[in-house]
C-alpha cells in the first residue's frame, strides 16, 4: 500500500508542477498581450475615457448655452419687430416731402421689406 500512496504523491507533485508552468506561462501571455494591445491603443491615439467624458459635458453645455441664447435672440426680433411694427403704425405722415432726403434709418430695415429706401420709392409725384 505503501507504493500506491507513493505513486499518487508522485502524480500530485507532478499535477502541481505542471499546473505551476501552466500559471507562469498564462501569466506571462496576459503580460505579454496586454503590452501588445497597450502599443496598438498607442499607435491609434485613441482618446482616455475620463478626458472623453469631459468633453462630452462640455459639449452637452455648449448645447444648453445655444438653446437658452437661441431663445433670448428670438425674444429680441420679436421685441424689434414689435416696435418697428409700433413706429409704423404711428400718427407720423408716412409720405414725405418732396425733396426730403432719407436719413438711412429705413436702410436698416430694406432688405427685410423690399424697399430700397431711394427717392424713387419714397417720393409720390
Amino acid at each position: 500500500m505503501q507504493n500506491q500512496s507513493k505513486l499518487f504523491d508522485d502524480f500530485a507533485k507532478l499535477a502541481q508542477g505542471a499546473l505551476g508552468a501552466a500559471s507562469s506561462a498564462r501569466e506571462e501571455f496576459e503580460a505579454t498581450m496586454r503590452a501588445w494591445v497597450d502599443s496598438q491603443v498607442d499607435k491609434m491615439n485613441l482618446v482616455p475615457r475620463e478626458d472623453f467624458d469631459v468633453v462630452a459635458e462640455m459639449a452637452q453645455r455648449a448645447r444648453t448655452e445655444n438653446d437658452a441664447l437661441a431663445e433670448r435672440i428670438a425674444a429680441l426680433e420679436a421685441k424689434v419687430d414689435a416696435l418697428e411694427g409700433g413706429a409704423k403704425g404711428g400718427t407720423a405722415s408716412k409720405a414725405k416731402p418732396t425733396g426730403a432726403k432719407s436719413t438711412g434709418a429705413k436702410g436698416a430695415g430694406a432688405s427685410k421689406a423690399g424697399d430700397t429706401g431711394t427717392a424713387k420709392d419714397t417720393d409720390e409725384g
